[in-house]
């Protein structure tokens, strides 16, 4: 069954800075080549630094990586270019990164790459945030939450949404901007006319096929205050929350594991080829 071909294919080399968009792909056990290479570290706590906890980390929309030659993996992943709000540029291989880093960040942070974590074996712990608003059970509180193992990945390797569940969200609140940047996926689906807004949850447990790719979606994805923070030109926005909320139970989007690896293109089919 033909769902959709691929709109928009993003990789985000550091966990929770922007990242970048790309025309081709290879994906691999791990999900998107260089997908979560690297996260900052905090010293003080060790935990993983994420935007899901804008009280404690508040800037990091205005960060960004990009990798600025084809990405490579020969023990360690290539180097990333990351970009501070102030606009200087360093690379996580120059000597004074961790410096300048802990300096834009306020705070002592280490940048690690996901091979670190695999070598050393230590689980990766991260801290949460729910805002205060009265439409969410447990707002104005933190906690913490453990990254897929072996991996700075939240819930899952592949993240995927389609541009009808997009739409829905749209048309039911105009105001806001369903803006894909917020969600933060791996590949943007563009569905066909007839397809029904959230198809993807009913894709939970079977096989899908992109280009070259075969995929087995796992679980829906569950949505935080990330995507209400601002990022560029878009502003802050409860609403895009609030809806999520209340029309789908905070859920958006849905992950995916990898069976069988190979290259996927802009304009590729996706297919749910069997259960």
């Amino acid at each position: 069954m033909n769902v959709g071909v691929v709109e928009a294919l993003w990789r985000y080399p550091v966990k929770s800075m922007l990242g970048e968009p790309l025309d081709s792909v290879e994906i691999g056990e791990y999900g998107l080549a260089g997908d979560r290479a690297y996260a900052l570290v905090d010293q003080a706590d060790g935990k993983v630094v994420t935007a899901k906890n804008p009280k404690r980390w508040p800037r990091m929309f205005q960060f960004s990586a990009q990798f600025p030659q084809p990405y490579k993996e020969n023990g360690r992943p290539s180097p990333v270019c990351i970009t501070l709000p102030d606009g200087t540029r360093i690379s996580s291989d120059a000597a004074e990164a961790d410096r300048v880093l802990s300096e834009a960040m306020a705070a002592t942070v280490r940048l690690e790459t996901v091979t670190d974590r695999r070598q050393s074996r230590v689980g990766s712990i991260s801290e949460g945030y729910w805002p205060d608003v009265e439409w969410l059970d447990d707002s104005d509180s933190t906690g913490d939450f453990s990254l897929a193992e072996g991996t700075f990945f939240d819930g899952g390797i592949i993240h995927l949404v389609t541009t009808a569940t997009l739409g829905r969200l749209s048309a039911l609140h105009p105001g806001a901007r369903f803006d894909v940047r917020r969600f933060r996926p791996n590949v943007v689906i563009q569905s066909p006319p007839e397809q029904v807004p959230f198809a993807e949850q009913a894709w939970i447990g079977s096989t899908i096929s992109i280009g070259k790719v075969q995929m087995k979606v796992v679980k829906v994805t569950s949505r935080c205050v990330m995507t209400t923070l601002p990022q560029t030109e878009l502003g802050r926005d409860l609403n895009i929350l609030r809806t999520i909320a209340t029309e789908n139970s905070a859920k958006l989007g849905v992950y995916a594991s990898v069976v069988r690896p190979g290259t996927v293109d802009l304009d590729d089919a996706v297919l749910v080829v069997g259960a």
